[in-house]
């Protein structure tokens, strides 16, 4: 995304002047969605177009009609699409925030000086910083698990306090025994029958609707590994965004199979694959030189989007989607991240691992070590780098571009 240098600044004006700036947003997100769909970046893949095109226009009918959620990366978006409900995520929201205006360092700044830690995460800082801000309209319903992020609960409890929003908190145990699995499809389906427009046949056909999707999936990254499928690291993102909000939708699984379609026409890859972990600094510009529709290097896939390998069971619907949550490889020890990492470089070999630890982020940085030693043991290269996937002041240009070109010389390939 990106609108042009113009408009930005005078949304950033209006911003700083504490003027009412969403119209200008909102309008922004509407102007880039047209150019998505009438002038696509022939660069990438035309899948990886229509994916852009696609968020970007989940994102404007959500704000547009008001439908949406907010909610933390890992929420069951099932629930919502058998709601007719959008999901926004943090991580959404302030991506899309950042990528078209950048007005993330505002938002940050606004967070910092009503006395949120310098230390929490930039994504939560921001989210905090935007809410406070009172330029983002405000949805419907808050939701947060437990998944990943020991900050969701405080962020999203924050937030609802302050600005008299309904907040729901999904308890997600480690361990998939029946007791535990008993114990959250019954917070699930307690959230679900608290959703006035919930249905339960919609829910189930949602889920069908997956199971064939995780399906196109699994068959792209395996095209994706031995054919050339130019995209740009905010993809990832996009995927990211797409995977955890719209999985269930038919509107999605036509993308994946058209993708695939496209995928199988392409030229073989004989460049180096990348596996990447957690999220991609989608605006580092050492970054987008060498991963953006480079034919030398393949951003693989992120381990964000591709993230369980469980199928549902449409006909015990609570209890598919409470196993789905407590097999997320981000849930529980930092040992359940590198098993499933081992299985992801099973079916798609990966020439490296990237692992970015985003600012603020205890697992990040905490398993960065176990992660770096386990790889080693097993011979696969792996760069840790550390940085900050949205605000600009916390990553290092130049000594991230001397590291990453450093590892890609070590897995082999032009530079």
């Amino acid at each position: 995304m990106g609108a042009s240098e113009g408009y930005t600044s005078y949304v950033r004006g209006r911003v700083g002047r504490g003027e009412n700036a969403w119209p200008s947003i909102l309008l922004g997100f509407r102007l880039f969605h047209l150019k998505t769909r009438l002038l696509p970046d022939k660069s990438i893949a035309k899948g990886y177009g229509r994916l852009e095109e696609m968020v970007m226009g989940y994102l404007t009918k959500a704000y547009g009609d008001g439908n949406f959620v907010w909610g933390s990366i890992f929420t069951p978006h099932e629930i919502l699409i058998a709601s007719d409900m959008r999901m926004l995520s943090i991580e959404s929201v302030i991506t899309t925030i950042s990528h078209g205006f950048g007005l993330e360092r505002a938002f940050i700044d606004r967070a910092e000086e009503e006395g949120i830690a310098t230390t929490l995460c930039s994504y939560h800082k921001a989210f905090i910083g935007a809410a406070d801000s009172l330029i983002l309209p405000f949805p419907k319903d808050t939701v947060a698990t437990s998944i990943a992020c020991d900050g969701n609960l405080n962020t999203f409890r924050r937030i609802s306090e302050r600005h008299g929003l309904p907040f729901t908190f999904l308890d997600v145990p480690y361990t998939a025994d029946d007791e535990s699995v008993a114990y959250l499809a019954a917070q699930l389906e307690r959230y679900a029958s608290s959703i006035p427009s919930f249905s339960l046949e919609r829910l189930k056909e949602t889920l069908e609707i997956e199971n064939k999707s995780r399906e196109e999936m699994l068959r792209f990254y395996s095209l994706a590994a031995t054919h050339r499928y130019p995209g740009k690291l905010i993809d990832q993102m996009y995927m990211v965004m797409a995977y955890h909000s719209m999985l269930g939708t038919r509107e999605f699984l036509e993308l994946l199979r058209d993708m695939n379609r496209e995928a199988e026409k392409g030229e073989p890859f004989t460049g180096r694959r990348i596996l990447w972990v957690h999220i991609t600094p989608f605006f580092s510009a050492p970054l987008k030189d060498r991963f953006d529709a480079n034919p030398d290097y393949q951003v693989l896939l992120s381990d964000m989007i591709l993230d369980s390998f469980v199928t549902l069971d449409p006909e015990r619907p609570f209890e598919s989607l409470a196993r789905k949550l407590i097999a997320y490889s981000y849930n529980g020890p930092h040992s359940n991240k590198t098993e499933f990492l081992d299985r992801l470089l099973e079916i798609y070999p990966a020439d490296g691992v990237i692992d970015f630890c985003q600012w603020g982020c205890k697992a990040a940085g905490g398993g960065a070590g176990m992660l770096r030693r386990h790889f080693s043991e097993r011979g696969i290269p792996v760069l840790i780098l550390d940085g900050d996937g949205i605000d600009k002041r916390n990553i290092q240009e130049g000594q991230l571009k001397t590291r990453v070109d450093a590892f890609l010389e070590l897995i082999g390939g032009a530079l």
